[in-house]
């Protein structure tokens, strides 16, 4: 009874640890996610302006 507790225990620990990690990669994705489409968002602003320039520089 008591040896089948602890099992319990120390499964239920190791999942709450995995969970945990998974939380703390799931913010780490979220932030890493947010500051990817500020860049790309950069980037394409300066895509546009720089096509915008060529077109002017066209004309």
């Amino acid at each position: 009874m008591y040896n089948s507790f602890s099992v319990v225990k120390i499964v239920r620990f190791v999942q709450f640890q995995k969970y945990w990690f998974l939380m703390v990669d799931f913010e780490a994705v979220i932030t890493f996610a947010k500051h990817f489409l500020v860049f790309r968002n950069i980037g394409h602003k300066i895509n546009l302006v720089s096509r915008l320039e060529q077109n002017t520089l066209k004309d």
